[in-house]
């Protein structure tokens, strides 16, 4: 026997989470009704992180921030078709806070960007996946444990400033600090 879905039946889901979802503001999680519908995902890059660590050391941080890379580059492509289809200009600014809102409103968390002597800061004060995670276990990493948005963020960052950014996490909830930070910069011998 097989079983299959017909398209009714997934607008019927869809509709569902539609009108069950929503997004705590104050710790910027996506909510079905009162569980984090994002969890299982920062569980499993909580997993990742781990696993590979486990296997080859320190290195899983760079291995996972290269992986993350391209995919921010895509969807910072991906937003400037979107404006460009509207009929708008995809200024840097809007981008920035369309990103802001996009990471809130599918639940992983409130960020805000700020342009301080020739970096870029990215903060959250209800921290990025993995260091939440490690936070809701209730568990220590002796390093910075956000390597997946790290990469993403400098993906993103050097797509749209069209210059090559190096991120370092300096605050991780995964080492206990109280909020994330990542510190962007311009990379060496970039304009």
């Amino acid at each position: 026997m097989k079983i299959t879905a017909t398209k009714e039946d997934a607008q019927r889901i869809l509709d569902s989470y539609k009108s069950r979802a929503h997004v705590e503001f104050e710790d910027g999680q996506l909510r079905l009704n009162g569980l984090p519908i994002m969890w299982a995902r920062a569980e499993l890059q909580y997993n990742i992180f781990n696993e590979l660590e486990n296997l080859i050391g320190d290195s899983a941080h760079s291995v996972i921030k290269r992986i993350a890379k391209p995919y921010g580059v895509s969807f910072c492509k991906l937003m400037e078709q979107g404006f460009v289809k509207t009929g708008e200009r995809a200024a840097r600014m809007e981008m920035l806070k369309d990103l802001c809102a996009e990471n809130l409103a599918i639940g992983w968390g409130r960020i805000e960007f700020e342009d301080k002597d020739g970096e870029i800061i990215i903060s959250s004060q209800t921290g990025f996946p993995v260091g939440q995670e490690y936070k809701a276990r209730a568990s220590r990493s002796k390093r910075s444990v956000d390597s997946y948005f790290l990469g993403y963020m400098e993906g993103f960052l050097s797509t749209l400033d069209s210059t090559s950014y190096m991120g370092e996490e300096v605050e991780c909830m995964g080492k206990g600090d109280p909020r994330c930070v990542m510190v962007f910069k311009k990379a060496p011998g970039a304009r």
